[in-house]
Formats: C-alpha cells, sequence, structure tokens
C-alpha cells in the first residue's frame, strides 16, 4: 500500500477550491494550498510522479524481495520499512 500525503492532483485543487468557497473567509486557491503544504512534514504537496515512481519501485525487480511494510514520501526519499529488508 502507498498511502501518500495530500497529492496535488486535477481532484485535490477541485476539492480545495471548493472548500475555500464554502468557507467565505476571503482565502485564496493558493493560499489555501500553502495551508495545506505547511501542514506536511516536507512543508509541500507530493507531486503524482512521485508516487508513480514509487509504485514503478514496487512493481519492479529493485522490490522483488520487499513483502510487507509502509512506505511513505519525506521529500523524495521512500521509506521502506525495515522488516523488508529494503531501506532507502
Amino acid at each position: 500500500m502507498i498511502s501518500p500525503t495530500w497529492v496535488e492532483t486535477e481532484l485535490m485543487r477541485r476539492n480545495v477550491q471548493q472548500v475555500v468557497e464554502r468557507e467565505g473567509r476571503g482565502r485564496t486557491m493558493e493560499e489555501a494550498m500553502s495551508d495545506i503544504a505547511a501542514q506536511n512534514p516536507q512543508k509541500r504537496i507530493i507531486q503524482p510522479d512521485e508516487i508513480a515512481a514509487l509504485a514503478a519501485f514496487l512493481c519492479g525487480e529493485g522490490a522483488r524481495g520487499h513483502h510487507h511494510g509502509e512506505h511513505t514520501d519525506h521529500g523524495r526519499r521512500t521509506l521502506v520499512s525495515r522488516r523488508s529488508g529494503l531501506l532507502t
């Protein structure tokens, strides 16, 4: 399982825009996106290509011995559980 925090997709942007409009506080979309990024440990929003790269790795030969674990993106650094023996 890959479980990132927020991933910047069109769906995310639409949802954030809807929240901004419902709030009625005069906050801009950019301010809302900045607030979301500030809440993440890496202080940014994950990009789809980062998730795709991790998925490709997990499907490739490099992960053939991996059978269980949690994959957490911490700013372009992939951490795989120690149980799998893979930690990059």
